[in-house]
Order: C-alpha cells, then sequence, then structure tokens
C-alpha cells in the first residue's frame, strides 16, 4: 500500500499535526507528502514530495477539513484517510485533538487494514462546447452580478420540470445534500440512495422547492434569457457561461473514503444535531 500525505498549509495547527503524522508513518512505511505542504513544513524535515496530480499512491491523507478534502479529489483518484483540522469535517473520520489517543490508533488501523471502505457517487458536469467536471458534492450555477435574478430552465430526463427564476441552483450528489444545498433548503440524503437533488437558491416563488431525482437521470440546464452566469463545482473551479447549456449525469467513478468507526447516521448526529 503506497500512502500520501496533504495539509491545509493555512493553519500551523494543521501542519504541526501534518509532520507528526508523517515522523510517525515513516517508522513503518514511506510516505509522499504533497509538494505544496512539503514547502511549508521545517526545511529538512518532509519525505519525498510530489505534486498531488503525480502522486503514485493508494491512499491520501488529507489534514483539514471538507474544502481539503474536496481540493485533492479535483487533482487525485486515490482513496481518503481525512483527518480534521478545519470547522465541521463532515467527510473526514478522524479529529487531530490529541494526537497519541486520537490520530495514533487510527493510523496504526490504517497500516493493518482494519477499516471499511465507503463508495460515494460523484457528479459529472458538462457545458456545451466545452469543458467537463467531476464533484463530489455539488455544481452550481448562479448569476455573475449580485441581487440580479436569472430565469433557468431545467429539464430532467427529456423532459422539461420546471422553469425557476432564482439567484442560481445547486445541482448535489447525496454527499452534497449536507453541504451547501442543506443551507438552501435540500433534505439530507443518504449517500446509499441513488439520487441528485436540484435547489433553487432564493427562488421567486415561494412554491418553488428542492427536487430530488434519479442518478440515472440526465438534468440539462440553461439561462432562458442567455445571461451570464456563473458556474461553480465542488467550490474549487469556477467558469463563467454565456448561453451554455449544462449536462449534469452521474459519474462512472466514485470518491472513496476510509472508515473506522462510524456511519453516516452517527456522523449527522454529532455535526448537525448537537
Amino acid at each position: 500500500m503506497k500512502y500520501g500525505i496533504v495539509s491545509r498549509v493555512d493553519l500551523p495547527e494543521a501542519l504541526d499535526l501534518t509532520l507528526r503524522i508523517i515522523q510517525w508513518m515513516e517508522q513503518y512505511t514511506n510516505i509522499t507528502v504533497e509538494e505544496n505542504t512539503a514547502r511549508h513544513l521545517p526545511p529538512g524535515s518532509a519525505s519525498p514530495s510530489s505534486p498531488l496530480t503525480s502522486m503514485d499512491i493508494d491512499t491520501l491523507i488529507t489534514v483539514g477539513g471538507d474544502g481539503t478534502i474536496l481540493r485533492a479529489l479535483q487533482e487525485i483518484d486515490a482513496t481518503i484517510f481525512g483527518v480534521n483540522k478545519g470547522r465541521v469535517g463532515f467527510l473526514t473520520e478522524t479529529s487531530g485533538d490529541d494526537f497519541e489517543t486520537d490520530i495514533e490508533p487510527c493510523l496504526a488501523r490504517l497500516l493493518e487494514g482494519d477499516y471499511t471502505t465507503e463508495q460515494r457517487s460523484k457528479l459529472h458536469t458538462a457545458i456545451s462546447g466545452g469543458e467537463e467536471f467531476e464533484a463530489v458534492n455539488e455544481a452550481v450555477i448562479h448569476t455573475a452580478q449580485v441581487a440580479k435574478l436569472r430565469d433557468f430552465s431545467i429539464h430532467v430526463g427529456g423532459s422539461l420540470a420546471e422553469i425557476i427564476r432564482a439567484d442560481g441552483l445547486i445541482i448535489a450528489t447525496p454527499t452534497g445534500s449536507t453541504c451547501y444545498a442543506m443551507s438552501a433548503g435540500s433534505p439530507i440524503i443518504d449517500p446509499m440512495v441513488p439520487a441528485h437533488v436540484i435547489v433553487p437558491i432564493a427562488p421567486y416563488r415561494i412554491s418553488t422547492r428542492p427536487m430530488v431525482v434519479p442518478a440515472d437521470a440526465t438534468i440539462r440546464i440553461r439561462e432562458t434569457r442567455g445571461r451570464e452566469t456563473l458556474l461553480v463545482v465542488d467550490g474549487q473551479r469556477e467558469v463563467r457561461l454565456e448561453e451554455n447549456e449544462v449536462t449534469f449525469t452521474r459519474s462512472s467513478r466514485t470518491a472513496r473514503f476510509i472508515r473506522l468507526h462510524t456511519n453516516f447516521y452517527e456522523r449527522v448526529r454529532e455535526k448537525f444535531l448537537r
């Protein structure tokens, strides 16, 4: 098994924890450090470094929050073991509160293979005549100017589902239903449910509500008046749209997460209901 590590670099405590993880892992195996992370560690302290896109690894340890994980998954297709040093850390598996009691036992189980691997569906986004993206959480189409409503036509499986006037739309996976989409009114969807949810952002009509659609259905969205909008994928990639149709389908790829002791409902209770 080949391991890599990436850290949030704007938090000293995340970098300190990353260094301790590297030093612990090096006692038992090799580990590759993401090159920007390595630049922020003390000179001579890091293992061999590499850009994420060039890493030949099976498992990536992320030290940070969900944003660290989402950024990494834009660059690499590895199984993720998330250590929370961010805010919510819904996608992470353990916290970095105490190394000896929280982190070290988890690393030992990681090396022993004493864990399960959870697969999460991803969303494939394609711009007409343009780029394609993969998202773990969501793709968002919203206004390019503040306080300017846009008109969106939504087709699901070839049929017109609705024309919505709103600030924007969120198209989320079940994983994304607990992120931005949840703050805009999405129901929480179990990640094992094969579905996507379309969530309006600040809709003009009070009767407009989120729609849960089959994951196998193709979703097509267009701004009907040809006015400029923005597409944002997992909060990491941003593209300006002008009269583009955007198509959303379930990706053939999945995101994979190492799980040691928590399940989805335990995580919901811990992160959102306490």
